[in-house]
């Protein structure tokens, strides 16, 4: 690849970065910029995760050498993404190419507030500060990275999901289940996955043959053992990590998305359900709050209050107009607010305020509504 190119640090292990780097693959950005990416984290074992660092940390720097990188777009959650992310932003800095850092806040604020010592928090600060723009999720993140790096330049850029890889041909022509609650994402406490099924008893008894469909990986054994401790097991379906199709199938047949989680930056799961028009039930935290509304797009229920969510699970399930009416103002909002024709161009105005070397001969213009917006956000 000949002249400059923007480096986009990319991860292997499925989740909410890996998404996004996959969207970011399939929308115009990669066609306005010679763009790059670079895997810098697999989830195999540890010999394997080191592997992939330092032979990431060679390629960057080979690139970096040879004069060949316009801009360094870093995705950087909590633990030791942190590090990983922080080694990669400081080497960039070190040749004075800019950098975007990306946030994904899920567990960042426990991780900053309870796990890191005063030294730490200074090294994170100093971070967030000399990163060239620090891109978060949702205003809600904006202000709290605000609160503890203040020289910090944040711009909120929302995230956006791609169901339609698809050809319309090949979408999945399903009638809506009565009965099926889905939940898509890491398997473990975090996202609630315990006290949705400690709630569906309750919800049986109302709705006698509703079922959980429980897609991704994580703690499947121990999931296992409390639907049976509560009597549920015939009740919950695990089917492990599901993308594409299987995704989108589960998806248009279900009747209501739950994720119940303790921390959140703003879940894909979520977008992508109020994509294809689902109602959702999920707790106020992180940027959740900024993405559904309360009682139009869906509920909020307090973490770990399991009989609010099987009472909000059962007026949803009992109700096909109240579901019908919520899933429709959710893909409406979502097309209004969180679609890819509003974040990629906010992405494409940024790459071209920093890597200009980088852009393509017909990259898309920056338009004044963006670069108003980025002025208000700094």
């Amino acid at each position: 690849m000949s002249g400059k190119s923007a480096v986009i640090l990319g991860t292997t292990v499925p989740g909410g970065m890996a998404e996004v780097v996959k969207n970011l693959r399939e929308s115009e950005l990669f066609s306005a910029f010679r763009t790059r990416v670079i895997v810098t984290h697999d989830g195999g074992g540890k010999a394997r995760r080191i592997a992939f660092f330092i032979k990431a940390l060679i390629q960057l720097t080979g690139l970096l050498l040879a004069s060949q990188v316009a801009l360094v777009h870093l995705q950087m959650a909590a633990h030791g993404s942190c590090w990983r992310k922080s080694a990669f932003l400081l080497l960039a800095q070190l040749f004075s190419v800019p950098t975007l850092l990306h946030l994904h806040g899920s567990e960042f604020r426990d991780f900053y507030e309870k796990e890191c010592g005063p030294l730490r928090r200074r090294f994170i600060r100093f971070v967030l500060e000399h990163a060239s723009t620090v891109i978060v999720l949702s205003n809600r993140w904006r202000a709290y990275v605000a609160t503890i790096a203040a020289g910090a330049r944040v711009l909120t850029i929302h995230s956006f999901v791609n169901l339609k890889r698809l050809p319309e041909a090949e979408r999945v022509a399903v009638p809506r289940s009565s009965n099926t609650i889905l939940f898509i994402g890491l398997i473990g406490r975090r996202k609630g996955i315990y006290d949705l099924v400690r709630a569906l008893p309750e919800v049986i008894k109302a709705v006698p043959d509703a079922r959980l469909v429980a897609a991704g990986t994580g703690e499947i054994d121990a999931v296992r053992r409390c639907a049976r401790e509560v009597g549920v097991d015939d009740r919950v379906l695990l089917p492990g990590w599901v993308s594409g199709f299987d995704k989108l199938r589960l998806l248009e047949e279900a009747a209501v998305y739950v994720l119940p989680s303790y921390n959140e930056g703003v879940p894909l799961s979520i977008l992508e359900a109020m994509t294809v028009g689902l109602p959702v039930i999920a707790t106020p935290v992180g940027g959740i709050p900024d993405v559904l509304r309360d009682g139009e797009d869906g509920y909020l229920v307090p973490p770990g209050s399991t009989s609010e969510l099987s009472r909000r699970i059962i007026e949803l399930l009992n109700d096909r107009r109240l579901r019908e009416r919520m899933g429709e103002n959710a893909r409406r909002r979502l097309h209004a607010k969180f679609s890819a024709h509003i974040a990629v161009p906010a992405l494409i105005a940024l790459y071209q305020q920093y890597a200009a070397d980088a852009a393509l001969p017909r990259a898309v213009p920056t338009t004044r509504s963006h670069d108003a917006s980025m002025a208000r956000q700094r």
